[in-house]
């Protein structure tokens, strides 16, 4: 899914949209939906969400980002 700003929406059918991904120039939100669930919770945003920042490609692979992506398969998220 596309949302109002180009952003781009993950999820499955069973659970709802668990991810949100914002890039912008020099950087990219993964915005974790149900992320306030999760432990430790990323380490910015409020309410229900919770993101981190990345400014390079390699961060991607960093345990702490694929952990994350795995806690949101563990909770549900928008629906």
């Amino acid at each position: 899914m596309d949302g109002k700003w180009g952003n781009a929406y993950y999820g499955t059918d069973a659970l709802g949209w668990l991810i949100e991904v914002a890039a912008y120039d020099v950087s990219a939100n993964i915005v974790f939906l149900n992320g306030a669930a999760f432990d430790p919770q990323p380490p910015l945003g409020t309410g229900e969400t919770r993101y981190i920042k990345l400014k390079t490609l390699d961060e991607v692979n960093d345990a702490s980002v694929i952990d994350f992506i795995r806690q949101a398969a563990n909770y549900d998220g928008w629906k």
